[in-house]
């Protein structure tokens, strides 16, 4: 449900970086991992948004695949950076529902 809504974002030229979708995904071994669970008050993070995609496509694709889409992402953050003059890209990584940690995503 949420690739397919995630899909339509895309093929309509709708917003997606602050996307918040209607069905939250399980926890993970990945939300475990980022430490994305936090107890006082019980917060899961990436459940909802699009890292929470990221997450999903982390376990469906190969290792190979994952890491090559991943890669172009983090490029890509590194591109934005340079360009943003109004908001910094810690601001809008965390609108996107990155943790500060999100590289560590490769790795795991």
């Amino acid at each position: 449900m949420n690739l397919g809504n995630i899909r339509n974002i895309c093929a309509h030229d709708e917003k997606l970086y602050d996307v918040r979708l209607t069905k939250r995904i399980g926890i993970t071994e990945y939300h475990k991992k980022l430490n994305l669970i936090k107890n006082k008050p019980k917060t899961i993070y990436a459940t909802r948004d699009l890292f929470s995609i990221i997450i999903i496509l982390k376990i469906l694709l190969e290792e190979e695949q994952f890491n090559n889409f991943y890669n172009a992402i983090i490029k890509s953050i590194k591109i934005l950076e340079k360009e943003l003059n109004t908001i910094s890209i810690d601001k809008v990584l965390y609108k996107m529902g990155f943790p500060i940690n999100y590289r560590k995503l490769l790795k795991l």
